[in-house]
């Protein structure tokens, strides 16, 4: 607790009087990004533009916001453990909640199996964001994925 609020810039009696402890404040956090995630998704896929334009800015909406706030944090080896274990359920529903936005927005496009389209576009992308080096390549790659399947 004490790194979290000296990387706040608050005291440990504040980050104490809103948080009990460590595990209080990743499961803020990741309520958060999966609340943040999702609304991205959902945004960029509502935006004008083609298929592969708003496919490519919601999946980045999604992986871009993950890669930024593990990438920027000093806990990020800790905050993605934690979010494999203890944080699953709320990640899964979320991923869910994407997968089925990805595939009305394939079907309102005319795919011919927007749930299985869906899936593959959704479950690579997540392969792709795993290997990422950076934000570019992670753009990169995700719009060749959506290009490719979509082609």
């Amino acid at each position: 607790m004490e790194a979290i609020a000296a990387a706040s810039s608050i005291s440990k009696a504040t980050l104490y009087a809103y948080f009990p402890d460590k595990m209080a404040v990743f499961s803020a956090v990741a309520s958060r990004l999966a609340s943040d995630m999702q609304s991205g998704v959902i945004s960029a896929l509502e935006e004008k533009g083609s298929l592969v334009d708003r496919l490519s800015n919601a999946l980045m909406a999604k992986h871009g916001r993950a890669f930024d706030a593990a990438l920027g944090s000093p806990h990020r080896l800790e905050l993605l453990d934690t979010r494999r274990h203890e944080f699953g359920q709320l990640f899964n529903a979320m991923d869910r909640v994407i997968e089925d936005a990805i595939s009305r927005a394939l079907q309102a496009a005319g795919s011919s199996v927007p749930r299985d389209d869906a899936r593959l576009i959704f479950h690579a992308s997540i392969g792709i964001s795993e290997q990422a080096k950076s934000r570019e390549e992670l753009e990169m790659d995700l719009r060749r994925l959506v290009s490719a399947i979509l082609a």
